[in-house]
Parts: C-alpha cells; structure tokens; sequence
C-alpha cells in the first residue's frame, strides 16, 4: 500500500474516535452512532 493510502487511512481512524468521543460527550447531534460504525466498517475492508 502507498504511503499516501496509508496516511489518508490513518486520518480517517481519527475522524471516526473524535466523531466517537463527540457522540460521548454531546450525544447524538448531526451524527449517529450507526453512521459511525459504518464508517468504521468502511475503513476495515
């Protein structure tokens, strides 16, 4: 895998935990949980 794929992975892990933490922390607003785990899913293929 290229540097550039791995790096834009890399980020995409961390918009998933901050939208997770945000979820935590403010609820449900805009983003939902079942959109989080898709994206998750997403990233694990």
């Amino acid at each position: 895998m290229s540097k550039t794929v791995e790096l834009q992975i890399e980020k995409s892990r961390n918009v998933v935990n901050g939208l997770r933490k945000h979820v935590k922390e403010m609820g449900e607003r805009g983003v939902r949980s079942v959109e989080i785990d898709q994206m998750e899913q997403t990233l694990a293929i």
